[in-house]
């Protein structure tokens, strides 16, 4: 089992590397399935099934590349973003975007009041990281996991969710 923190960052970025490797191989199996994917549901099986364990070694190692990499990967995201071309878009795109904003929110909320019953405590604050993600990426979801404090027994459940509507989203 992984316990310590360089270890086990060594293995997510070990991981992340091999599935890039991978998909610029060119191979058939990444026009069904995305990397990020594969990245997802590898971490998920590793924690899982106890390789990489639950140290507060771990933890802090996690807490802090997050706290340190994730701004700067958004940064590096937005570069590349065009404001001109967008305000070119004009408002139909800014109304078509708030609607479905709107309408995720909405359906998160509408759920969880639902099925309320079902769902173990602090179960909406994952939800409304989920939201996040379907508003504003993966790297919006792990903010807003931050900022709202979902457990991550929780956020793993939500995690593989979004995870699994991606996939079935882009394979359609």
């Amino acid at each position: 089992m992984i316990e310590s923190g360089f270890l086990y960052l060594g293995v997510i970025v070990g991981l992340a590397g091999l599935v890039a490797f991978l998909e610029s191989s060119k191979s058939k199996f990444f026009k069904f399935v995305p990397g990020i994917v594969l990245i997802y549901f590898g971490g998920a099986i590793l924690k899982t099934t106890g390789i990489i364990g639950s140290t507060e070694t771990i933890d802090n190692t996690y807490g802090s590349v997050r706290d340190v990499l994730l701004p700067m990967l958004i940064f590096l995201m937005l570069l590349n973003c065009d404001l001109r071309k967008l305000v070119k878009l004009g408002p139909k795109m800014l109304i078509g975007y708030f609607a479905a904003a709107f309408s995720i929110m909405a359906g998160f909320v509408i759920t969880f009041l639902l099925f309320q019953g079902f769902y173990a405590p602090n179960t909406s604050e994952a939800f409304g990281a989920l939201a996040g993600s379907w508003t504003g990426g993966s790297a919006n979801m792990v903010i807003i996991q931050g900022i709202l404090e979902v457990p991550e027994n929780i956020f793993g459940y939500a995690l593989i969710m979004d995870t699994i509507n991606y996939s079935t989203w882009v394979m359609i």
